[in-house]
């Protein structure tokens, strides 16, 4: 290797790690709302409700525990950082538990593609995007969409790991 080439490379890879250095960082306590629309038992309807959420993140691994109306759901994501933009993104989330069996014993399974703006240095954050889900129930299959949006109030997670717990 040359002494240009060494710089080039050296050059890249301090490029590299000062973008990963200020990629965002969604962990922290959020506030949001959900609207649903579904089809449960044949029949559509929808709904709307408020939820609050904890996030971790270890570098591209996300950890969350959304707190709804129904109780906590943990979920498991994965970022994608703009490279030209570190502060925005998106990442694929997964419900804990889902697998490719549809209607098996697990009676939820769900997936997501959430965008991301954070401001470097500052408490805001937002996450929007959507979710699809399906839930074999213990009577009628219900599926749907959900649309989500999360505003970060907190920069600190109670949340210890950003991997799913055990079923």
């Amino acid at each position: 290797m040359t002494r240009t080439h060494g710089f080039i490379l050296t050059a890249i890879l301090l490029t590299s790690i000062a973008t990963q250095a200020s990629a965002f960082d969604l962990t922290g306590t959020y506030t949001g709302v959900r609207a649903c629309k579904l089809i449960d038992a044949g029949a559509k309807s929808s709904f709307k409700d408020v939820f609050t959420a904890d996030i971790l993140q270890s570098g591209n691994a996300i950890g969350i525990v959304a707190n709804f109306v129904g109780g906590p759901e943990a979920y498991v994501g994965l970022a994608n950082i703009l490279p030209a933009k570190p502060d925005k993104g998106e990442f694929a989330m997964i419900h804990c538990g889902t697998n490719d069996v549809a209607g098996d014993g697990n009676t939820y399974d769900s997936i997501g593609l959430m965008q991301v703006a954070t401001k470097p240095g500052k408490t805001k954050a937002t996450i929007k995007g959507t979710t699809i889900f399906s839930d074999a129930g213990t009577v009628e299959v219900s599926a749907g969409t959900c649309k989500l949006k999360f505003t970060r109030t907190g920069t600190a997670s109670t949340l210890s790991t950003t991997v799913c717990p055990v079923h």
